[in-house]
């Protein structure tokens, strides 16, 4: 999210935000006319992988989804992401969005250096209240709390990347980036990863 934007300014869901598909089958919804902040549409978003927050967020932002994609391609630029094209804020399938194990380390290097997100992405559970509902979700992560050191950053699924997921792990004081991609079992790869390295480095 762009400097500016402040965590307690408060967004109201679009009809376009709300019309996203849900991630997975019984994930809850997030519903047109809802007033949420900021910091609980990332949360929503990092933890709970909500395409309708992504969307409200990257309006909310930058006025429009094109114009905020646009901000995306730049930063991704700006990173030296140079096998990435973005063309949607949730990451979701579209013909020419794409990007790279290498791209998203590069991503999650410069993610990992604002307290912000990994403040959320650390969260295994959250509770939000907006019009009076209660919607208590879980992290899609579920190697946090369950594999030590683990802090995020974000995991990914769709029907062309497979599983994806850009982990951040903290190991015998270093800190780990990794990434899997096209996995049929992205969590479980993972933690291999991450047991390797903390065998390889650790004391």
């Amino acid at each position: 999210i762009g400097q500016g934007v402040g965590p307690d300014e408060e967004v109201t869901i679009s009809a376009r935000a709300a019309s996203e598909p849900i991630g997975y089958t019984g994930q809850q919804k997030t519903y047109e006319g809802e007033v949420w902040t900021v910091e609980e549409l990332m949360a929503d978003m990092l933890v709970y992988s909500d395409n309708t927050a992504a969307v409200a967020l990257a309006e909310h932002t930058a006025g429009s989804v094109d114009a905020f994609v646009a901000l995306m391609n730049q930063k991704a630029a700006e990173l030296g992401m140079t096998s990435t094209t973005f063309q949607n804020p949730n990451g979701l399938d579209k013909d020419g969005h794409v990007s790279s194990a290498r791209d998203l380390i590069r991503l999650g290097t410069a993610a990992i250096e604002q307290p912000r997100i990994t403040r959320i992405t650390r969260l295994k559970f959250v509770r939000f209240t907006p019009g009076g509902r209660v919607m208590e979700v879980k992290s899609t992560n579920r190697l946090l709390g369950t594999f030590p050191g683990v802090f995020g950053i974000k995991t990914g699924d769709t029907a062309r990347a497979g599983e994806v997921l850009l982990s951040y792990a903290v190991l015998s004081h270093e800190r780990f980036l990794g990434v899997v991609m096209g996995s049929p079992d992205h969590m479980a790869e993972t933690a291999q990863m991450l047991a390797y390295a903390g065998q390889i480095f650790g004391p």
